[in-house]
């Protein structure tokens, strides 16, 4: 693999959110940066719609008028580098790119949204993802949702990762093709890398619980992104000795009533 294709986003004295094709895929807080991230699990051949939003992140919030406390701005960009060098707009293929920006002083209605539409010219399979069907939400979902996760937490803290290794088998297929790997080798891999982290007692993880389980469509409504209260991975490990905190992102389809994180 000559090149990744990653998204790239920046802000400053604001927050900021990129997604791509309906995925949440990074964001930043009020005290601005930068974040690379490589999509190409997230992208289609032909038409993709990339997406920056500003302001207040937390979903359902109500808007707000806001003032930057100096220059405002925000972009999200793809953008296609050479493996091994730096994700940058002076030394990489810009293939889309939203921005915004607000002089200094002036007022905005947040949270806001720039779109654009962007014709990528990758070759990847049909992901799964795009056939999934609507994914229903409501009281059941949530019941049979939860029931999963708190199986896998169990399991993952006795240092069992089976179930979670059988319920992501077929996102890791996908990453592995879509990142020109083995995909055997890639779930060995990840099961290594579980079993490593329970052994120095780094999986023990916060409750999963029904009153702070949020499900949230992504994808087009295809899937549920499994979040808590604060709008952070439901599946994620409280803090090791280290301090470092390890999140188990899942974005789960359901079919016939089976469930299957596709991303």
């Amino acid at each position: 693999m000559e090149r990744l294709l990653v998204l790239k986003i920046d802000a400053h004295n604001c927050s900021a959110e990129a997604l791509l094709n309906d995925f949440p895929l990074g964001r930043i807080g009020p005290a601005g940066g930068s974040l690379v991230l490589p999509v190409h699990e997230f992208t289609v051949s032909g038409p993709n719609q990339l997406k920056l939003r500003v302001g207040p992140l937390d979903a359902g919030g109500e808007a707000q008028t806001l003032t930057a406390p100096g220059d405002a701005r925000a972009s999200a960009r793809l953008l296609l580098p050479r493996v091994g060098n730096e994700a940058m707009e002076d030394s990489a293929r810009t293939l889309g790119a939203v921005e915004w920006t607000l002089p200094k002083g002036e007022s905005y209605q947040a949270p806001l949204q720039r779109l654009q539409e962007v014709d990528l010219p990758v070759s990847f399979p049909l992901w799964r993802w795009r056939k999934a069907p609507p994914a229903e939400t409501g009281a059941a979902t949530t019941a049979l949702v939860l029931a999963a996760l708190q199986d896998i937490k169990a399991d993952l803290e006795r240092g069992e990762p089976a179930s979670f290794l059988q319920l992501t088998r077929l996102r890791t297929e996908e990453l592995a093709q879509a990142y020109q790997r083995d995909p055997a080798a890639e779930q060995q891999r990840l099961e290594a890398h579980l079993r490593a982290l329970h052994a120095k007692g780094a999986l023990v993880f916060e409750d999963v619980a029904a009153d702070s389980l949020q499900l949230l469509p992504v994808a087009n409504g295809r899937l549920l992104e499994c979040r808590d209260a604060q709008g952070l991975p439901a599946l994620r490990s409280v803090a090791d000795a280290d301090g470092a905190v390890h999140a188990l992102p899942l974005r789960l389809a359901l079919v016939a009533g089976i469930i299957y994180a596709l991303r």
